[in-house]
């Protein structure tokens, strides 16, 4: 038997670590989020993104009942993108996840709560939403950012996030070379 590990690198920053882009894109997903409709989960998520053109879109999430029917903010971000550029790549996604109705303060105010326990980071995108990040990044190394309940932030690359990810080119170069 043969096995494979990953690793994934998640990088945790204080907010005034961030460049002044990441900065604005974090407080951008955070007032988007205000707009979440979310009446089963009652967790709303705020998304904005940065294309390579240097343009930036929003979304939040919008529960449907059907549940299978709801609109990711991560998706409704990248989707805003390509309706208004086309197939312009993604450079930086950033996430804010937290209850509905609580204001998230920006720049976040850091809460006491071990740093050690990466295990327990979930402010991060579904699968779903890592492969639809993916299939409009630039590359592996485009920056996933995301304020975590404890006012930090945590930033990892799609990579890192998503490291067995389907690729057809590579699966298309495999099989033309048989």
């Amino acid at each position: 038997m043969k096995g494979l590990a990953k690793n994934i690198w998640v990088w945790l920053y204080d907010f005034s670590e961030l460049s002044l882009e990441e900065q604005n894109l974090l407080r951008l997903a955070s007032h988007v989020r205000q707009n979440a409709r979310a009446p089963e989960t009652h967790v709303w998520v705020g998304a904005a993104v940065a294309s390579e053109s240097g343009r930036v879109y929003s979304g939040c999430n919008i529960e449907r009942r059907s549940l299978s029917e709801t609109s990711h903010a991560e998706m409704t971000a990248i989707n805003a993108m390509v309706a208004a550029e086309g197939e312009v790549k993604l450079e930086t996604a950033t996430l804010v996840i937290g209850p509905e109705h609580e204001h998230m303060v920006m720049p976040p105010e850091k809460v006491a709560r071990p740093t050690e326990d990466i295990e327990e980071i979930t402010e991060v995108p579904c699968g779903k939403c890592l492969y639809i990040i993916w299939e409009h990044s630039r590359n592996e190394k485009t920056k996933i950012i995301t304020l975590l309940a404890n006012g930090e932030v945590a930033v990892a690359t799609i990579g890192a996030l998503l490291p067995l990810r389907f690729r057809k080119d590579v699966l298309a170069q495999k099989f033309s070379n048989e």
